[in-house]
């Protein structure tokens, strides 16, 4: 394999890059003079100040549930349609023809509102963002663990 089409690779570059930003941030003082990297209220989500500390962990467990379940309907919904709907070699369908157009369509209307509060919570504060990324580890770990742990691993050099 080309170490260009490695996943390992591109990561490890992704991953320095963002190092490389973090710090030259850094040394921009950034951090210091912004109020996106406190810890709860106040925070502006939706153009609505949340301003006491129980509406805060309310709305940052809401986010987190909502991550969770986003994180299952995509890792479920988009390989089948991938892999069922549009795989010219898979001639069958498990569900009537107009289900999977409802399928395809509730699940893009889905990922439409999903980007909204996404986009409010990470421009919003880190709080949100680390929320975020716990709810994707948590999910997408065990989801592909699924998937992958009656595999076997067979590595080529």
């Amino acid at each position: 394999m080309s170490l260009v089409l490695s996943p390992i690779y591109s990561l490890l570059c992704g991953y320095g890059f963002l190092i490389v930003i973090t710090v030259v941030f850094y040394f921009m003082d950034f951090y210091k003079n912004s109020t996106y990297f406190h810890w709860g209220s106040p925070v502006l989500f939706f153009n609505y100040l949340i301003d006491d500390e129980k509406t805060f962990y309310i709305l940052l467990f809401l986010i987190f549930i909502h991550q969770l379940i986003t994180n299952w309907i995509f890792e479920v919904t988009y390989p089948w349609i991938i892999n069922t709907l549009q795989n010219q070699r898979h001639t069958t369908i498990n569900h009537s023809k107009i289900i999977c157009l409802g399928i395809v369509n509730f699940n893009s209307l889905y990922n439409q509102i999903h980007l909204a509060f996404i986009i409010s919570g990470m421009t919003s504060q880190f709080s949100f963002l680390l929320s975020l990324v716990l709810a994707d580890f948590i999910t997408l770990t065990y989801i592909n663990w699924q998937y992958i742990k009656n595999k076997i691993v067979e590595f080529k050099n």
